[in-house]
């Protein structure tokens, strides 16, 4: 095994110059050691960054991919949800829930009970939930019931409703609008 030794030796007429002379030999070699350090930090940094930014460039791909197909889900849900109620409710002709079909963006579900507007709003992933209050005077007031976020996790996309920490399904999330009116 091989050592390479380097000695910097320092001569001075006077005391106080040798001691600078080792001090600032001994503070550049600190100086080096602290220097390295940071840049190691730095880098670790700059790595974690760019693994965080693909991450999350990956997650918005795939809402992006995702979403369109989420909201046709959720609305066909809905409405087979609501037809099936109907059916079960038993009376010949009574229909407690109707589906109706709004602009692409929104679908609107009725009982007596109110009514429900369901809203896709693409740019924020959110679908929204409003009580819907006639008012004859007026535009019909709107009370929020609730938000659906779209969450990504294990590279599937899922629901989460404000408040509530579950990722739900998409028949969980038309089970739940469903309720709203119930």
């Amino acid at each position: 095994m091989a050592f390479a030794f380097k000695l910097n030796l320092s001569v001075s007429l006077g005391p106080q110059t040798a001691k600078e002379g080792l001090y600032i030999m001994i503070n550049d070699q600190a100086d080096d050691d602290w220097a390295e350090r940071l840049a190691d930090q730095i880098r670790r940094k700059g790595a974690d960054r760019e693994r965080s930014e693909q991450l999350e460039l990956q997650r918005r791909n795939l809402l992006q991919a995702q979403r369109p197909q989420l909201w046709k889900e959720l609305r066909s849900q809905v409405e087979q949800k609501a037809q099936n109620v109907n059916k079960r409710i038993g009376r010949i002709g009574s229909v407690h829930y109707k589906f109706t079909e709004g602009d692409g963006s929104s679908f609107f579900l009725e009982s007596p009970e109110g009514k429900l507007e369901v809203s896709l709003l693409e740019a924020l992933s959110v679908i929204t939930l409003n009580r819907i209050k006639a008012n004859p005077l007026k535009q019909p007031d709107k009370e929020p019931k609730g938000s659906f976020h779209f969450e990504v996790k294990e590279e599937l996309v899922w629901l989460k409703l404000d408040g509530v920490d579950e990722l739900w399904s998409v028949d969980e999330a038309a089970k739940h609008i469903l309720e709203l009116l119930a």
